[in-house]
């Protein structure tokens, strides 16, 4: 058949549906159940859209229900509680709009997750394919809506206070919005969001800004609305749909405004807002007085690093490393919970000041971005004879020269270590719960409350957090109880958390304090300080960020490293790597790392797990080079040799590693050295990394 009378039938087929349906509403003009096949949706929209309203498709729940997929995660989320969040997104925003969403507020539900046709390509997502009989259509969104706040109700839970309708371009303050809920009864039929005038006489709450149910406004939906036709009519505009399908119910939006007549909810963007004519907004438009006053306030915060020498090389000095591996071998061999972790501290060799509490106490902790946890000692460490769950007997606290202090049947004695007196803070409040964070061979476990922090010490220009979860150790890992080091600030996204608690920085910037971004400067060479920016760039020691790398997981500032080489010597397999500040080395695949090492003429030494090179190598610019995003990112010998005292002198060390993690995690973890070389900017908002030279 040639392609002209191919198309001419096509239209055939197309008209005579057409003039099918018209007939049907002639007929019987009440009747619409006429279903229109999902190919002429697809690909004759021009053509049905005028049409749509008088044809909506089956809404069999059983049908449309069919060979839903749920990740994993998902069974693990509350199936009662405030607030449940259905996202829905499409397969082109699988890379991009889904990770923002999960690494920021989506988490902060009680039960939040992703609705979409086709299974994330990430199965740590919590996703479930409700739309999977559905197409990826604008013209399908009122039925994907209708049929989001079914499955929400009808097969996730009924037990939720609120629920709220979302798209994968939305932000939401989750602290503010919680906090909003609560104030209202879940027990009516509520139906908030931004309520816009024009089409309805009662209006309609916009799906720009996404809009809530109460338990009420769902059951209605569910029990009699959704099944019945006549009541929810198809709408080509969701929104405005979803509005129609309520208020036949009685189900009008509500007045969401604050007390000052400011609006909560926000459809557009703040440039765009002005542009929407006056008549579509059905109150006065006043939310950008509130909106620009949160933007104008966004400040940096600069605060100090400390260079400290990190517990490995304090013990390599001591002539005890070797023993201290030993001894954590054993732990390690005996704890069935071990997972390859990264998190060993005993390479942390920057701290910066935190306080906590009022009046404030101060306290010196590692800022790290490869973790996402935020602990301190409390009051009563090592004031009590516990085991801290680690797998060895009471003779086993000292191995050779190495010896973990503390007192009876206890290794954790925060003998060093600064701890918080809560009952000293006026702006503690107990929390109940307990916690535990693994760290590989060992933990840090205790009791959880609430208080302010504060980034940077009581001299500084600080970052004021209210509201922060302090976890307070009574258990202290093993590999602090030798240092002076009082915890850890994990800096990195919630999605990596254990317990799904909050970081300190993402609760900032989610509540508007900070805009979510850090810059992270540390001085040339192995014993200068450094600093952090918390906000935004750092202009005085950075220069301008030329070129972004975009982090290929949703958890971590890991990214992809495309080659590495060091004088004739390459490698271009391609790894993912990980910005790390708490790491006093560059680490990779020990095959590469050795001959990373040969060429630059580094020797391995096994006693210290050390490779050992001349102080005054042969090169000593671009002396290691990593290409990420077709960028080169030499690393000069300054930042790799690290001077080290001995008996005559000194020796020098090559700050290069092999990387065991036993399989988990990034191939490559680079460190203190190359956040030497580059100020490292860690966009959060953005999931992007971002590196330039110094200014001097």
């Amino acid at each position: 058949m040639r392609k002209h009378e191919a198309d001419r039938l096509d239209r055939v087929a197309l008209y005579f549906l057409l003039g099918a349906a018209l007939m049907n509403l002639i007929v019987f003009p009440f009747h619409h159940n006429f279903l229109i096949p999902a190919d002429l949706y697809t690909h004759f929209p021009a053509l049905i859209h005028p049409f749509r309203e008088y044809f909506p498709r089956s809404r069999n729940v059983n049908k449309l229900t069919r060979g839903i997929e749920n990740s994993a995660s998902t069974y693990n989320l509350p199936k009662t509680g405030q607030l449940l969040c259905f996202v829905e997104t499409s397969e082109k925003y699988y890379k991009d709009r889904v990770p923002s969403v999960a690494a920021t507020w989506l988490s902060r539900c009680d039960n939040g997750r992703f609705f979409s046709k086709t299974p994330l390509p990430d199965p740590k997502m919590p996703f479930t394919t409700v739309y999977r009989n559905l197409e990826d259509s604008y013209y399908d969104l009122f039925r994907k809506t209708l049929l989001g706040f079914y499955y929400s109700y009808a097969y996730i839970s009924k037990d939720f206070d609120w629920y709220l309708k979302a798209d994968d371009d939305n932000y939401f303050a989750m602290d503010h919005l919680k906090e909003y809920l609560d104030t209202l009864d879940a027990t009516e039929p509520l139906f908030l969001g931004y309520r816009m005038k024009p089409f309805l006489e009662g209006g309609y709450n916009s799906g720009g800004s996404g809009y809530i149910l109460s338990n009420a406004a769902v059951r209605l939906f569910v029990e009699h609305l959704y099944h019945d036709e006549q009541l929810c009519p198809y709408d080509w505009a969701e929104d405005r749909g979803m509005a129609r399908c309520l208020a036949s119910m009685g189900i009008l939006p509500a007045d969401t405004r604050d007390s000052n007549g400011l609006h909560r909810f926000v459809p557009f963007r703040p440039s765009e807002m002005r542009e929407v004519p006056a008549g579509y907004h059905y109150y006065p438009l006043r939310f950008l007085i509130l909106l620009v006053s949160i933007i104008a306030a966004y400040s940096l915060f600069q605060i100090p690093l400390e260079k400290v020498e990190s517990l490995r090389f304090k013990l390599m000095r001591e002539g005890k490393w070797k023993d201290y591996k030993e001894f954590k071998n054993r732990i390690r061999s005996l704890s069935a919970a071990y997972s390859g972790s990264l998190f060993d501290y005993e390479t942390a060799g920057y701290v910066g000041k935190i306080t906590v509490g009022t009046p404030q106490q101060e306290f010196r902790v590692v800022m790290d971005t490869g973790s996402s946890n935020f602990w301190i000692p409390d009051s009563t460490c090592g004031m009590e004879p516990l085991s801290c769950g680690r797998p060895v007997s009471g003779d086993a606290t000292c191995y050779g020269s190495y010896c973990v202090p503390g007192g009876p049947n206890t290794t954790a004695s925060c003998t060093t270590q600064n701890k918080f007196d809560s009952s000293k803070s006026t702006s503690y409040v107990k929390f109940g719960n307990s916690f535990r964070f693994d760290y590989g061979v060992d933990n840090a476990n205790g009791l959880l409350g609430y208080d302010t922090v504060r980034f940077g010490g009581m001299s500084d220009n600080q970052l004021v957090v209210p509201g922060v979860t302090v976890a307070q150790a009574v258990c202290f890992p093993t590999f602090f109880e030798q240092t002076n080091i009082d915890g850890i600030m994990g800096l990195g996204f919630q999605w990596n958390a254990q317990q799904d608690i909050v970081p300190p920085f993402v609760n900032a910037y989610e509540n508007n304090i900070v805009a979510p971004v850090f810059h992270v400067y540390l001085e040339k060479g192995p014993n200068g300080a450094g600093q952090i920016t918390y906000g935004g760039r750092d202009t005085t020691n950075c220069k301008v960020v030329n070129e972004y790398h975009p982090m290929t997981t949703y958890a971590a500032y890991q990214f992809y490293l495309t080659l590495v080489s060091a004088g004739k010597y390459y490698s271009s397999k391609g790894w993912t790597a990980l910005a790390d500040t708490a790491n006093s080395f560059i680490t990779g695949p020990a095959g590469v790392i050795a001959g990373i090492a040969d060429a630059v003429g580094a020797k391995w030494d096994t006693y210290t797990d050390t490779y050992w090179i001349p102080c005054e190598p042969k090169v000593t610019t671009q002396m290691v080079n990593f290409t990420i995003g077709g960028t080169i990112y030499p690393v000069t010998a300054e930042n790799l040799i690290v001077p080290y005292p001995n008996k005559t002198g000194y020796i020098c060390m090559f700050a290069i590693l092999p990387l065991s993690n036993n399989g988990f995690g990034p191939s490559w973890v680079l460190g203190d050295p190359f956040h030497r070389e580059y100020c490292s900017l860690y966009d959060m908002g953005r999931q992007r990394m971002g590196f330039s030279a110094h200014m001097n």
